[in-house]
């Protein structure tokens, strides 16, 4: 798979825990965008990466949070993030050294295990999965997680889907756990928008 070495580690963005990866040599991205869109439901705002080529939808009455690391394009949180509390969804996408396909796909896992395992209190709370969204190929993961902040049990959804040599995240977090039936529905709503460029 990728020759190029990653750092895995964790970040509190706002008081919220995310999982970070980060690529020692790639490259600055330019700004991406947040439209809102006839193709996306009355109560979501379409967000768009034009450089990586992709777009989903947020609830547009949620908090857009701007992130230092330049290779997340969107952080947006149900309630002020000083309250560290409810759900957050993180877009990141990183360019890798050779592109996913189909049939390198379990090579792309080792990388996506160490991205989420290599946090603190990491609970795989189901397998990881293979899915395929807007025709992408990725992983799906479900874990719990504790926060740094307030020692609360929360929960991940965590997507990585692959477009050629860029892999795009997408971290759906609730905190504290039980938070977490309340918003399965709108994660899978959000997830559900995702397009290809």
């Amino acid at each position: 798979m990728a020759t190029k070495s990653m750092k895995v580690g964790a970040a509190v963005l706002g008081g919220v825990l995310i999982a970070v990866a980060g690529c020692s040599d790639s490259p600055k991205k330019e700004a991406a965008t947040t439209t809102s869109t006839t193709t996306a439901p009355a109560a979501l705002v379409e967000f768009r990466d034009e450089k990586a080529g992709w777009a989903i939808s947020y609830p547009k009455d949620w908090n857009r949070l701007q992130s230092q690391d330049a290779d997340v394009g969107l952080v947006v949180s149900e309630k002020p993030p000083e309250i560290n509390n409810g759900g957050s969804i993180l877009a990141r996408a990183l360019t890798l050294a050779a592109p996913v396909t189909e049939a390198n796909l379990p090579a792309a896992k080792e990388v996506t295990d160490k991205i989420v395992t290599g946090g603190e209190g990491i609970q795989l709370l189901a397998q990881p999965t293979v899915v395929h969204q807007a025709g992408l190929p990725g992983y799906f993961y479900f874990y719990s997680f504790k926060d740094p902040t307030t020692g609360q049990e929360g929960v991940h959804t965590h997507y990585f889907l692959f477009k050629g040599p860029t892999m795009i995240s997408f971290v759906f977090q609730a905190l504290p756990k039980d938070n977490f039936q309340g918003l399965a529905h709108l994660f899978d709503e959000v997830i559900g928008s995702f397009r290809v460029l």
